[in-house]
C-alpha cells in the first residue's frame, strides 16, 4: 500500500521499479558510450576509406588496363573439330570394361579443319588404335592422360603435315 500512495504521489520507492527510468539511463550509457569512442573509430575509418581509394585507383586500376591491354593473359583459341564418342575396349580387359570419349582437335586455321572433316574415319579410326592399345592403368591419372594428349597430337599432325593441331583436349571421358 505504501508504494501506490508514492506513485499517487509522484514519488517511487525504488529507481529499478520505474520502467521509463531504466530506459532513461540505458539510454545515456549507450550515448556516452558512443561519444567516449567515436573520436577515435571516426578517423580510423576515415583512413581505412582513403586507402582503399587510393589502392584501387593507383594499384588494381593500372594493372587490370595493362592485362586487358596485353590480353588478359587469355589465348584466342582456334578452331576446335569434335569427334563424339568414341567407343573402345582398353587393352588386357577382355571386353570387360569400356571407355568412351568425345575428343576435341583444336587446329590453328580453317584449311586443317576442313582437313580433319575429309578425313574423318581416318581420325576417328586413329583414336581408336591408340585409345584401345592403353591399359586400364594407363588410362587413369592426370600425367597418364597428358602423354595420351602428346600422342594423339602427334599422330593427328602426322596425317596433317606439320604442326597444325594445337591442342587436345578431352571433353568426355568415361571409363568403365
Amino acid at each position: 500500500m505504501m508504494k501506490n500512495e508514492e506513485k499517487a504521489r509522484g514519488g517511487y520507492g525504488d529507481m529499478n521499479e520505474d520502467p521509463e527510468m531504466e530506459e532513461e539511463v540505458t539510454d545515456r550509457g549507450k550515448r556516452s558510450y558512443i561519444r567516449r569512442y567515436l573520436p577515435f573509430v571516426l578517423p580510423v575509418l576515415l583512413v581505412q576509406a582513403v586507402a582503399a581509394y587510393l589502392l584501387v585507383t593507383k594499384v588494381i586500376a593500372p594493372r587490370v588496363q595493362h592485362a586487358q591491354r596485353d590480353g588478359g593473359g587469355i589465348e584466342e583459341m582456334g578452331e576446335v573439330y569434335i569427334v563424339k564418342d568414341v567407343i573402345t575396349n582398353p587393352a588386357e580387359t577382355a571386353g570387360t570394361r569400356f571407355l568412351n570419349v568425345t575428343v576435341g582437335l583444336e587446329v590453328r586455321d580453317k584449311k586443317a579443319l576442313n582437313e580433319l572433316k575429309r578425313r574423318g574415319p581416318q581420325v576417328r579410326d586413329i583414336l581408336i588404335d591408340i585409345l584401345s592399345s592403353r591399359t586400364i592403368a594407363q588410362l587413369s591419372g592426370t600425367d597418364n592422360r597428358r602423354s595420351l594428349r602428346e600422342e594423339i597430337l602427334a599422330r593427328m599432325n602426322g596425317i596433317l603435315g606439320g604442326e597444325r593441331l594445337v591442342n587436345v583436349y578431352f571433353v568426355d571421358f568415361v571409363l568403365q
